[in-house]
C-alpha cells in the first residue's frame, strides 16, 4: 500500500508541474488501485478520467470490469461493457465470461467448474473455455481429470488436435493419470488426425496400466488404420479381440469391399 499511496500522491501533483496524465498514466495508477482492492477509489478516478476529457481504452476498461466482476457487481460490469461497446471498443472474451463467472461468484468447488467448463467446450466455446480456465486458477481451484477431459475433448472436436495433446502433455505434468473415457478420447482424436501408430499406442499403455479398453477404443484404431491404407494391420489388431464383435468386422468388410 505503501508504494501505492505514493503513486497517488505524484500522481495528483503532475498538474502541479504541467503536466497533463495521458490514458497510460491513468491505466498505471487504475491498476495499483484495483490491485490494492480500491475499488471505489478506482472508479472515482475513472470519472476523473472522463471529466479530463481523457479517452478511456481497451484496457480502461478490461481493469474495471475485472474488478466489479470481483467483487460481485455484476450490474456495474454490465453497464461498463455496454459503454465500451457505445464507445467502438470491440470487449474481449475474457470481458465477458468474467461477467459470467461473477453471476455465480464465488464458486463452491470444481464440480460447479467443471460443469461450465463443459458446458463451453461441448458447444465449441473455446476461447470462453480458456478465459473462464484463467478465472478460476486465479481463484485458487487447480484443473482436475473432468476439467482436462472436457478441453481435451472439445479441442479435439474442433479439429484443433496440436491443442488437444498440449493440454494432455499438461495433465501429465501435473501429476493427473488419464481414465478409460479420456484414453477413448485421445484414441478417436489422434486416428481422425491420422496420428494411428499413436492411438494404438495408447491402447498398449492401457494394457500396462491395468486399464480395460472395450470394443470402441479398439474399432476406432481399426477404422483409422484402414482410413490410411494399413488393411493388414487392421486385420492383425482384429484378431486380438472378440470374433463376437461386430462393429468391427463390418469396419473390415467393408474396406476390403472397396
Amino acid at each position: 500500500m505503501g508504494y501505492t499511496k505514493k503513486a497517488i500522491e505524484s500522481f495528483v501533483r503532475m498538474r502541479e508541474f504541467g503536466v497533463e496524465p495521458d490514458a497510460h498514466m491513468y491505466n498505471t495508477i487504475l491498476r495499483e488501485m484495483l490491485n490494492e482492492k480500491l475499488l471505489e477509489l478506482a472508479l472515482a478516478l475513472y470519472t476523473t478520467m472522463l471529466k479530463s476529457n481523457v479517452e478511456p481504452n481497451f484496457y480502461t476498461y478490461n481493469m474495471l470490469i475485472d474488478g466489479l466482476c470481483k467483487r460481485g457487481e455484476v450490474k456495474g460490469a454490465q453497464e461498463l461493457l455496454d459503454e465500451m461497446k457505445r464507445v467502438g471498443i470491440v470487449p474481449c472474451v475474457l470481458s465477458m465470461t468474467s461477467i459470467l463467472y461473477s453471476c455465480w461468484f464465488p464458486p463452491s468447488d470444481m464440480i460447479s467448474c467443471n460443469v461450465v467448463l463443459n458446458g463451453f467446450c461441448k458447444t465449441g466455446r473455446l476461447k470462453e473455455a480458456l478465459s473462464f480456465v484463467w478465472l478460476i486458477k486465479k481463484d485458487g481451484f487447480s484443473l482436475n481429470r473432468n476439467s482436462y477431459t472436457s478441453l481435451i475433448n472439445g479441442f479435439f472436436k474442433a479439429r484443433r488436435y496440436r491443442e488437444a495433446r498440449v493440454w494432455y502433455t499438461k495433465m501429465f505434468e501435473e501429476g493427473i493419470v488419464p481414465d478409460v473415457v479420456l484414453y477413448a478420447i485421445m484414441i478417436r482424436g489422434l486416428s481422425e488426425e491420422g496420428r494411428v501408430g499413436e492411438a494404438g499406442k495408447m491402447l498398449e499403455e492401457m494394457n500396462q496400466i491395468g486399464l480395460t479398453h472395450d470394443a470402441y477404443c479398439y474399432n476406432v484404431v481399426i477404422q483409422g488404420l484402414c482410413d490410411v491404407g494399413l488393411l493388414n494391420r487392421a486385420q492383425s489388431l482384429h484378431l486380438e479381440i472378440s470374433e463376437r464383435n461386430v462393429c468391427t468386422h463390418t469396419i473390415l468388410i467393408c474396406e476390403m469391399c472397396k
